[in-house]
């Protein structure tokens, strides 16, 4: 087994994790390209749960909308950025928790992504909405730069658990 996906499969474990996924019933997640943690393992038991999944669909340039899915086989058309998407239409009731992927995190909770500002300008549109940044521990560092649209996560997970 790959170590990213071993990593993968201890973050999608941790109990604390668990804990605050367990009353959400709306929960926005992303399907992993690039090295991402792999939250699949974890999303599907959610869905199993009766849990609403949402995953990003790219709707033009910095704009990004969250479409439900029933199983994530459906996520097969590959959008701008190669990344799988579900066709249909964008959910657009309210949403409880995002579980947020990147580049790499921070001590104080800020997260970099790929650049595009896809993220930002989502989260923007749900100023209370709780995030969860997904990621490995070899993805952190002292500190990253912020600009004033940047928002830091409420809580960030590796596979060595809650920061």
């Amino acid at each position: 087994m790959g170590d990213q996906k071993r990593l993968s499969l201890l973050l999608c474990a941790q109990p604390q994790l668990h804990e605050l996924l367990e009353t959400p019933r709306v929960i926005a997640a992303y399907y992993p390209v690039r090295g991402e943690v792999d939250l699949r393992p974890l999303l599907r038991r959610l869905l199993r749960r009766g849990k609403t999944i949402l995953l990003p669909k790219i709707i033009g340039p910095g704009k990004m909308v969250m479409t439900p899915v029933a199983r994530l086989s459906d996520a097969k058309a590959a959008g701008p950025h190669g990344i799988p998407e579900v066709d249909g239409a964008a959910w657009d009731g309210p949403i409880d928790v995002a579980l947020v992927p990147g580049v790499a995190f921070d001590d104080a909770g800020y997260r970099l992504g790929y650049g595009g500002g896809y993220y930002d300008r989502w989260l923007e549109k749900y100023p209370g909405l709780p995030t969860l940044g997904c990621f490995f521990s070899f993805q952190r560092t002292p500190r990253l730069p912020v600009e004033p649209h940047d928002r830091p996560l409420t809580r960030i997970f590796t596979e060595q658990g809650m920061r």
